[in-house]
């Protein structure tokens, strides 16, 4: 198992899904990751999120 803010995300991804992420905090930080990945090779990207515990 990786950190998901150091996780390496590949210029081919497109489509991400976070489920029942982890604190906003670490939630940016690796969706800035998806998003330099982005900016480096732009693609059509999909994204979704859920969070079954409801959290703000």
């Amino acid at each position: 198992m990786q950190n998901a803010e150091q996780y390496p995300v590949s210029t081919e991804v497109d489509r991400v899904f976070f489920f029942n992420p982890f604190s906003v905090e670490i939630l940016q930080k690796a969706f800035a990751r998806v998003m330099e990945s982005y900016y480096k090779k732009p693609l059509s990207l999909d994204t979704g999120f859920s969070d079954v515990f409801g959290r703000d």
